[in-house]
């Protein structure tokens, strides 16, 4: 395990300490809004409980992309470039993890719950997260975090020059795995044409939009003259 990786897991799970405990909080008070309307024991309680469940897996998604883009501001351009699919990778391991923590709260708090209802089979399907959920919150990290990535590397790129960081990261990829690396070095060269590809919109659209405004100066400073000389 790299140093990035200890650093991301040590400080992701001070993170979901936090979170942990007021998930907590969040069971305890549905159990007690319940139980003061004499609706403990029932399917409509297993329900709210998994839907605070539900909730903190939302919340670990956004912590963790949060996270991994906080640790990505401190990684070099070059370093940053092909750091891409890791931190994807990084994000779907600590989320699956994730998943299987809360299930285990799910099951824990609900047990004794489900095990005094009569029809079982009505609240199955909240004794765990529902994996088509889970697998959209999976896809919503991974294109999120594709979208900090690229903000990030543009920005560190904006000191330097484009061309060289090319040559200079896809010569390092090369060298660093040998021929077998000409895939990578591809998806890698793909990856550049994709973030100079926003670039340049990025770049044409904000001189465009400087343009305007300049020519809407212009116009207004021409309209005060006029007024002037009225």
């Amino acid at each position: 395990m790299s140093k990035f990786d200890r650093e991301f897991e040590s400080l992701l799970r001070l993170r979901f300490k936090e979170h942990d405990k007021q998930l907590l909080e969040s069971l305890v008070r549905v159990k007690q809004e319940h139980n003061g309307r004499g609706l403990l024991y029932s399917s409509l309680t297993v329900v709210a409980m998994h839907k605070e469940i539900e909730n903190e897996l939302l919340k670990s998604t956004s912590k963790c992309v949060l996270t991994l883009t906080e640790l990505m501001q401190n990684r070099s351009s070059i370093k940053l470039c092909p750091f891409r699919r890791k931190a994807e990778k990084l994000c779907i391991t600590a989320l699956s993890k994730r998943k299987a923590e809360l299930d285990s709260v799910c099951k824990f708090n609900t047990d004794s719950i489900v095990n005094s209802l009569e029809n079982k089979g009505m609240v199955s399907e909240y004794r765990a997260l529902n994996n088509e959920f889970v697998q959209l919150q999976f896809e919503n990290a991974r294109v999120e975090l594709r979208s900090k990535h690229r903000e990030i590397f543009w920005a560190k790129l904006k000191r330097m020059r484009l061309g060289i960081v090319l040559v200079v990261t896809l010569a390092t990829t090369l060298a660093y795995l040998g021929i077998n690396g000409l895939p990578k070095a591809w998806d890698l060269f793909q990856d550049f044409i994709d973030y100079t590809t926003d670039a340049t919109l990025q770049s044409e659209e904000s001189q465009n939009h400087d343009g305007a405004k300049r020519q809407q100066t212009s116009i207004t400073r021409y309209a005060n003259q006029e007024l002037r000389l009225r």
